[in-house]
């Protein structure tokens, strides 16, 4: 059955070389481009095979971020794309914990008791205000 909200006719043939379920559920069902299943498809698999391993303890700290926050904060710590998610206030604090993850484990003991990082370096993120879309 083809979804009559589209103005283009597609017919689920056109979804016939994804593997996964998943993969034709975003196709068929979020109207995602064809081109970008399989590759949504094997990170969501990726990040539910990891979150699966993690036991309670571990889960409860990141469950209730939204999957725009996870991959915001992973493109502003990786310098990858934050997709403009962030205030200039939040993205000068993800720069003072970037500086600290630079470090290694023992330069990042030294540079911390000399000073050289910011105190709120080694703090866990936690939005200022609330995310904002920066146009």
């Amino acid at each position: 059955m083809v979804n009559n909200s589209r103005n283009r006719q597609i017919s689920y043939e056109s979804d016939s070389y994804t593997e996964t379920l998943y993969s034709r559920y975003l196709f068929r069902n979020l109207d995602i481009s064809p081109t970008r299943c399989e590759s949504l498809d094997d990170a969501i698999s990726k990040l539910h095979s990891a979150f699966a391993y993690c036991d309670n303890f571990n889960r409860v700290k990141i469950e209730d971020m939204s999957v725009k926050e996870l991959l915001a904060v992973y493109g502003a710590l990786e310098n990858a794309n934050d997709f403009d998610y962030f205030t200039d206030a939040e993205k000068d604090h993800l720069l003072r914990i970037q500086d600290g993850l630079r470090y290694k484990n023992k330069k990042y003991t030294i540079a911390k008791e000399n000073g050289l990082l910011s105190s709120d370096c080694d703090k866990p993120f936690r939005p200022i205000i609330e995310f904002t879309e920066v146009k």
